[in-house]
């Protein structure tokens, strides 16, 4: 993370020199993250096939890997979603020194084909979000200790 906020603040840098317009900005960077994506994506699943072991063939189905980078055919969003509630909520007992519950329900998830890398991020972003919405409304309020727990509800129908 430390080289791509280097570079994107590089390239704030030489945007702001050379006036590119908001528009220009983001074309760059969409291109750029994208890249970032496929690129990690290739190196993960050729680092996968080299070393003869796939990182979702699992003895125990309770096992997950949140940063498998390759594709995983059984990438469980419960599993996911669970493993994000507890990170964000030690980060934000970090930053905040509080932290509201967060409740992940198994809404009759099913594992599908994605890549659970991805899938935590996105998970851990709406959380940070939720949970900074929910400390700074409480700060606002004074309302301590914090009693709205915020609630995840991972379900994924299985296509017919």
């Amino acid at each position: 993370h430390t080289h791509t906020n280097l570079l994107v603040g590089g390239f704030k840098a030489y945007a702001q020199a050379e006036e590119l317009g908001e528009a220009e900005i983001n074309e760059w960077l969409d291109r750029f993250f994208a890249l970032r994506v496929s690129t990690n994506m290739l190196i993960s699943h050729y680092l996968e096939i080299t070393s003869g072991r796939r990182e979702d063939d699992r003895s125990k189905e309770e096992e997950v890997n949140p940063y498998q980078s390759s594709i995983n055919p059984r990438c469980h969003p419960f599993r996911i979603a669970r493993h994000a509630a507890e990170v964000i909520g030690k980060l934000c007992e970090q930053w905040y020194g509080c932290a509201p519950e967060i409740i992940v329900r198994d809404e009759g998830a099913q594992p599908f084909p994605f890549v659970p890398r991805y899938l935590f991020y996105i998970l851990s972003e709406l959380l940070k979000n939720s949970v900074r919405a929910t400390i700074e409304q409480h700060f606002v309020n004074r309302a301590y200790p914090i009693s709205t727990p915020e609630e995840v509800r991972a379900s994924l129908a299985p296509v017919q």
